[in-house]
């Protein structure tokens, strides 16, 4: 079971509500988001969030949290390093892991959040059975994405207890084992 925010030295999140990175609380429970950023890159910071970061704000407002963890925004870029070093702990005391798997830029969105719907599932009747389309499985689905192939992300789904996977087609939870 995850711990909270006060084991992870110079944490930083976003407050939900507010849309602003501040100092967490004491004992904050907080959902992170793994995505990849695209080929803008890590020098297209801005106050501005990108669709991504947008529609986890709004998936981690809707699960009950108040604060979601981005590293593009979270991480203090003056002490980078220290930060990095600590990334076993930022998902190892997450309550959540969404991961954006559909995602080749961080200005996609997630699939199924605000505006951008899944892919619909497609059937057709014959006589009395409906037949309907299957999807590949939310495993296969992230192996195959842009996401398995970078380094940093997939670490991100290694040290991830609890995961959300956003595909083009669904949302899956799979459980990891407890160690």
């Amino acid at each position: 079971m995850p711990t909270t925010s006060t084991n992870v030295p110079a944490l930083r999140v976003i407050d939900v509500a507010a849309q602003k990175v501040i100092a967490p609380p004491e004992k904050c429970e907080y959902v992170v988001l793994s995505y990849v950023w695209g080929a803008r890159g890590p020098n297209a910071f801005s106050s501005i969030f990108p669709k991504v970061a947008e529609n986890s704000l709004v998936v981690t407002s809707t699960l009950g949290y108040k604060y979601l963890w981005v590293d593009k925004y979270c991480i203090d870029q003056n002490n980078a390093h220290g930060q990095i070093k600590a990334m076993h702990l930022v998902y190892g005391n997450t309550q959540l892991t969404l991961i954006a798997a559909a995602v080749d830029d961080s200005h996609y969105g997630l699939r199924g959040v605000g505006t951008r719907h899944r892919q619909e599932q497609q059937s057709a009747c014959v006589g009395d059975t409906t037949f309907a389309e299957t999807f590949l499985h939310a495993s296969d689905t992230l192996n195959a994405s842009r996401w398995a192939t970078r380094g940093w992300t997939y670490q991100e789904g290694l040290l991830a207890k609890r995961r959300f996977i956003f595909t083009d087609h669904q949302v899956s939870f799979p459980c990891m084992p407890s160690p």
